[in-house]
């Protein structure tokens, strides 16, 4: 009986430790989605080709897969926007939908939402590329580190399983 609880001890500590070696993943895959959305953005706007809820409603058809929640708020505040300002209802869906950005992406991101529809294109542009460029360091950043952090994850799971395991023993 005992021998079968270590098992499971270990089986559920690695897990956790593939668990979180999973959502590093997902939140390199999830920064490298929204500067998909952003590089789209800035090439619609700069061309004046379509307007933001239009280009939000193609982020959306485009099946994003991370960024979705965002997009979605993003498109229900478009709807309601009388009622509040683009600003905050852009500020409102990156703090409640995005909770995969740092600090510092996050306030990068809410400051987009305030030139974004109030200036000239070429200035919305160069906000936006502002924000692409700190957020593809930052991928890139992730990415060197991703394996290894993996590894160390499922490593510190496992390795804690089993010793949790032969002290239980």
């Amino acid at each position: 009986m005992r021998i079968l609880g270590a098992i499971l001890l270990t089986a559920s500590a690695s897990l956790i430790g593939i668990l979180k070696a999973k959502s590093l993943k997902e939140s390199a895959a999830s920064l490298a989605e929204l500067i998909s959305f952003l590089q789209m953005m800035k090439c619609e706007i700069a061309t004046s080709v379509m307007p933001v809820k239009l280009i939000i409603k193609w982020g959306l058809e485009s099946e994003c897969r991370y960024i979705s929640c965002f997009l979605n708020e993003l498109e229900q505040g478009l709807d309601s926007l009388h009622d509040t300002s683009f600003d905050k209802m852009w500020k409102n869906s990156v703090t409640s939908a995005l909770t995969f950005l740092s600090d510092r992406q996050c306030f990068l991101l809410c400051s987009l939402g305030e030139s974004i529809g109030r200036f000239e294109p070429e200035l919305q542009g160069e906000a936006i590329d502002g924000c692409i460029t700190v957020f593809e360091k930052d991928l890139a950043e992730i990415n060197s580190q991703l394996k290894s952090n993996q590894k160390m994850y499922i490593g510190l799971g496992s390795g804690a399983g089993l010793i949790l395991s032969i002290i239980l023993i």
